[in-house]
């Protein structure tokens, strides 16, 4: 019992990292080191992360399948996040301009 608990809090933690890590990075990339970085260059190698090695060696040991498998997410979560930061940028238009429909905040802050 004590171990299935721990293997599932492991994966909860694995599965939060990995979704933070990109979102960190890109954020790291764009605002900190001011890097403007291609969100359709990151797109379209993502897939080809693990499609090439798949052709090219019919046997990979699983730990190098998985760091593949880790790269082509981070570029993954990379893209949707420079999607995300450019509509918000007004950089790019989205689907439905969510601004319209925040109010601002009137309250006083002490």
């Amino acid at each position: 019992m004590l171990k299935s608990l721990l293997s599932l809090g492991l994966y909860l933690i694995l599965s939060i990292g990995i979704v933070i890590v990109p979102v960190k990075l890109t954020h790291y990339f764009c605002k900190v080191k001011k890097i403007k970085i291609n969100r359709w260059v990151i797109g379209c190698v993502g897939p080809l992360i693990l499609i090439i090695p798949k052709l090219l060696f019919a046997q990979m040991p699983d730990f190098i399948w998985k760091i593949l498998i880790f790269i082509f997410i981070t570029s993954v979560i990379m893209f949707f996040e420079l999607s995300r930061m450019m509509i918000e940028n007004k950089e790019m238009k989205g689907l439905i301009d969510y601004s319209k429909y925040i109010k601002p905040n009137k309250r006083k802050v002490k």
